[in-house]
């Protein structure tokens, strides 16, 4: 007979300490409370050295003012979604990190997680209860490839604007290096026109189209100008994720007449 050995419970606490994911609370006055251990692994320093400085120390310099502005927003009641900067590790190396953050005035906390950390706690916590206590592998590849469908239903949602999704391709035939960068480019274009766009409406299609595949982003935002704004972080990491899957990424957009943004991939990649 098979001895009917109970797992321990799944709870917020171990779940903050066992994945692998970087997962942080940071008090209002820029120190960090408490951290988990991928935040150590990750930057390179120990705990002591993590929280004994501001944490503004560990950013990329070039990334400090904007950081600081977005920070400052935050604790205004705006909450940070999908954010990303740079951070400088112990041993000189540049890392990006995505964030998802929200303050709690009455704590005084900051929480901060990575995105896909976030989905997992609001969408998946009982999917993860039911079936392992720590995430394998598999499982940690279920959470992080969301579809662009399910992104999209998650942004109107918390959001309240509008974003339309429309796709005739299959996104399981994608390799799970294109399928991620997809999916962190459509992350980073929502996040903009969110923050930025003044838009109403966006519409994300990806499709077919003369032998590639297209992910097209289009909003009835604002616009900007392109030629000021083309060395922005966020443009910039989005042209960096579609040359690192050999895509090319076009933008269109014009003040007051909103914004389309176009990823191209052969589909000999996907």
């Amino acid at each position: 007979m098979t001895p009917n050995v109970q797992q321990p419970e799944l709870t917020v606490s171990n779940f903050f300490e066992r994945t692998p994911d970087l997962v942080c609370i940071a008090h209002r006055n820029g120190f960090f409370k408490k951290i988990n251990q991928a935040v150590v692994d990750k930057l390179g320093y120990s705990e002591p050295e993590l929280m004994s400085v501001p944490i503004s120390t560990f950013i990329h310099p070039e990334d400090k003012q904007f950081t600081a502005l977005r920070r400052s927003e935050l604790l205004r009641g705006k909450n940070l979604l999908n954010f990303q900067n740079r951070y400088v590790t112990k041993a000189g190396a540049t890392v990006w990190l995505e964030w998802t953050s929200i303050y709690f005035p009455e704590d005084e906390e900051l929480h901060e997680e990575l995105a896909h950390l976030a989905a997992v706690l609001k969408s998946d916590v009982e999917w993860v209860k039911n079936n392992a206590f720590e995430l394998s592998p598999a499982a940690r590849s279920k959470i992080e490839h969301a579809t662009l469908a399910w992104y999209c239903r998650e942004f109107s949602l918390i959001n309240g604007l509008t974003c339309r999704y429309e796709g005739s391709f299959d996104e399981s035939l994608l390799s799970e290096e294109v399928k991620t960068d997809l999916f962190r480019i459509c992350q980073e274009c929502l996040v903009n026109t969110l923050t930025h766009g003044q838009a109403s409406y966006v519409r994300v299609v990806i499709e077919e189209k003369g032998g590639l595949l297209q992910m097209v982003i289009t909003d009835d935002g604002k616009g900007f100008d392109i030629e000021l704004h083309k060395r922005k972080p966020g443009l910039v990491r989005m042209r960096e994720r579609a040359a690192s899957i050999n895509g090319e990424l076009t933008i269109h957009s014009e003040i007051d007449k909103g914004t389309r943004i176009c990823v191209s991939v052969g589909k000999n990649i996907l």
